[in-house]
Formats: C-alpha cells, structure tokens, sequence
C-alpha cells in the first residue's frame, strides 16, 4: 500500500491530498499513541469492564476494516485518491472510539477508587511467606502428644485469608491430611470454633453462621442482620448466596423465607435479590427520595414500608447517605429516629443496621463487638466471625470507634471476657502486639 502511495504522490492532481492526508493521519497516529497509553492498572484490574470490553470490539471492528482497504487496494480496487479517504476515516474512527471508551473507562476506575470504602485492617499478606514453610510448623506444632497452641496463633492468626488457603494446600500436599481437619480434633470449645473461622474464606464462614442462625427452633435474627443488611456491594451478595448452596445444596433465600416472616421477610428479601446501585450520589434526586421518606412515614398516620424498603434496598451507600443528609435538612433530625419512631423488633434493627453500615462500617461493628461481650455471658460465635472478618477489611478503623463510644480499648474488653489460648488469638487479629 505504501508503494502504491508513493506512485500516486509523483501525479500532481493527487500530491496536494497526500500532503493533506500526511499530515492529518501524522496527528491522528500522535493521538492514537497518546490515547492508547493506558495505565497497567486499567487493564489488568478492569478486564471484564465493559467499557474495556468495548475498546476491544472497537478496535477488532476497525482493524477488520483497515484489512478490508488493504485487501481492496491490493486488488485494484479502490482509486489512489479513495485509497487516501477510506485509509483517514478509518484511522479518525479508530481514534474516536478509542478516545471515547478509554475515557469512559478511566472515569471508572477514578470512580471506583473514589467509592471504594476505605481500608484500614490489621493483617495484611504476610511477607516473607512460604505456605510450604508454615504448612510444616503446623504440622510440627500438632505432632505427637499436645498441641503448640502458640504456633498455631502465630501462624494462623497472621496470615490473611488468601494465605491461610495456600497453607491448607501445601499441607494437604505435603503431610497428606487436611489442615481443618487436623486443627479440629487438637483443638476444643472457643479456639476451635476460632481455627475453624480462620480456614474458611469468608463467604463460606458467613454461610455456615447463617445456616446455624435460622436452624432448629427459633432464630437468631442479630446474625441475620448481621449477615444479610451489611453487603455493600451486589457481588458479596452473591457470594454468600453462592457460598451456602454450595455448602448446605439449598436456597439461601428460601430457607430465610420459611424461618422469618412479615416486613422482615420482605426487607430480607429485597436485600438478597442484590440489586443495590453502586453509583455515586445525587443530590437532586436525594432531596426528593428524603421527602419520599418523609412522606410515607412521619408526614402520615402508619408507615408506608414499600417505600421504605425499596429505596433502603437499592441504593448504593453513598446516595442513601446524601438522603440522609436531606433528611436531616428537611427534618432537623436523624433517619435513625424516623426508624425508630416508625418501626420496631427486627424490621427496625434490620433498617437501622443498613444506615448505619451505610455511614459507618467501623462504628456499625465496633457496637457490635460491644454487645458481644457487654453484660452476663458472651456472644463467641458472633465475636469470632466479626473479628476474623473485619480484621482483613477495618480493624484498626474499628479500634478507634470503639474507644471512642465505649471509652475502653477493644483488647482491654477481650482481656477480660475470653481467657486462655481463645483470648490469646483474637488479641492478635484485633492487633495486640503483645497477645503472647
């Protein structure tokens, strides 16, 4: 093509387009080079993005028409001058479709970091880290007579989850038995149930909680909530679900239907059917979803919940705060006490657990630590999955509400409820430096 080109450019009827061509396919090529540097990160963390999707149809549509001249051109087909024209519109289409999805991906992943909740834990992965190395102090530490219950917290209870299911690998490959196995018959009441929590990741951890939460003769509906109105995102949403059929080859949905009832079954519902906006705010839209809100629960006699539960429902975390924000404008007061005021039992803890994980992760889970181990009597089983799980997401952020609310540390309420090798490891996932 590019001999062919040069032939033409010596006619002098065509030298005046090839310039003209030259120079504007120059600053197209100088864009398309400077549109087409996108960061690693866009690429390598945003591969199932449709916008990514989308440039790469766009350029595999063009580059199937680039080869179409190209074939056309070879054969005669197209004159020098149409050769020119064809060969610029595809290059200016390129760039415009590249430029165009190339932004809207960008704005995605700017908006992504943006709303992504903030992380603060205590582990993070380990480094240096061999699963092969720790695989076999653990199974030194469990070896013969007694246990080296230090090992175990040492290891275990500082390896992230990602980690721990490398170790259960290498043990298996290794010694040929499997690690959870191992660590549940050397181990007994609390400090097993807390090995047992560290092993699974932490979809199947929630599943197995929320399966023992609605089996036998009542329910426990503080797990419920705990589990179900927490999800920020559609995706752990599914997970959990995923995880539990997987686990118990039921419906997650349909066993909290026949185990709960009323507008709690209703709201439960909603929320696992995972279709939470993850946009950002709006705040145009806000002031009339507060009014909506305030219409159809303190402006009136009794409490319209559909509305209630579809906005607490769908909206993504950020727009439910700017609602409540307007609220407060339109009000003077919290949407906590319009909750409380317009609903009670389990629907208005379930309502108040969403606008408080809305706004606060970190403070929804420091009061709930509290209320593991305030009073007679504790809660181990919810005190163990929610240190294990914040751990990895907010810990450190959860230490600060705490000893803001409580006026004590978190460990220091550890110390004195848990005792012996239990206490000793959720001293060091809470971050304890001197849990030994």
């Amino acid at each position: 093509m590019a001999s062919r080109c040069q032939e033409a450019a010596t006619r002098p009827n065509n030298q005046a387009v090839i310039q003209a061509a030259d120079t504007h396919n120059s600053l197209a090529t100088r864009a398309a080079l400077e549109a087409t540097q996108v960061p690693v990160e866009l690429i390598h963390h945003h591969h199932n993005n449709p916008a990514i999707r989308a440039l790469e149809a766009a350029i595999h549509h063009n580059s199937l028409v680039i080869r179409a001249v190209m074939e056309a051109t070879s054969h005669r087909l197209l004159s020098n001058r149409a050769i020119l024209v064809a060969a610029t519109q595809v290059v200016l289409a390129v760039i415009l479709v590249v430029l165009e999805d190339i932004l809207v991906a960008v704005m995605d992943l700017m908006y992504q970091k943006q709303n992504r909740p903030p992380q603060n834990p205590v582990l993070r992965p380990y480094q240096p880290f061999n699963p092969n190395d720790d695989a076999q102090k653990l199974y030194k530490a469990m070896k013969g007579f007694g246990t080296d219950e230090t090992t175990l917290i040492d290891i275990l209870c500082r390896r992230t989850s990602q980690q721990r299911q490398e170790i259960a690998v290498a043990y298996k490959s290794s010694v040929g038995k499997d690690l959870l196995k191992n660590l549940e018959s050397e181990l007994r009441g609390n400090v097993e149930m807390l090995f047992r929590a560290l092993m699974l990741t932490p979809a199947y951890l929630e599943a197995y909680d929320l399966n023992e939460a609605i089996q036998g003769i009542g329910t426990k509906e503080s797990t419920v909530i705990d589990i179900i109105c927490t999800k920020g995102s559609n995706a752990e949403m599914h997970a959990l679900k995923n995880a539990y059929r997987q686990l118990f080859h039921k419906d997650m949905e349909h066993d909290l239907r026949g185990d709960v009832s009323g507008y709690f079954q209703r709201f439960l519902v909603s929320l696992m059917a995972a279709n939470r906006s993850e946009g950002g705010a709006d705040y145009g839209r806000a002031a009339q979803q507060a009014r909506e809100l305030y219409q159809a629960g303190e402006k009136q006699m009794g409490t319209n919940e559909v509305t209630f539960n579809r906005i607490f429902a769908t909206e993504s975390y950020p727009q439910l705060c700017a609602i409540f924000d307007e609220y407060k404008k339109l009000t003077g007061h919290d949407i906590e006490k319009a909750i409380k005021t317009e609903m009670s039992g389990d629907v208005e803890r379930a309502f108040l657990a969403v606008a408080q994980v809305a706004r606060s992760p970190a403070g929804y889970f420091a009061q709930r630590l509290h209320e593991t181990m305030a009073g007679a009597g504790t809660h181990d089983r919810a005190l163990v999955r929610n240190v294990v799980l914040r751990s990895e997401i907010d810990m450190m952020d959860v230490k600060v509400e705490f000893q803001r609310r409580y006026g004590k540390t978190l460990e220091s309420f550890v110390r004195s409820d848990c005792s012996g090798d239990y206490k000793r490891g959720l001293l060091c996932l809470v971050g304890d430096l001197n849990w030994r």
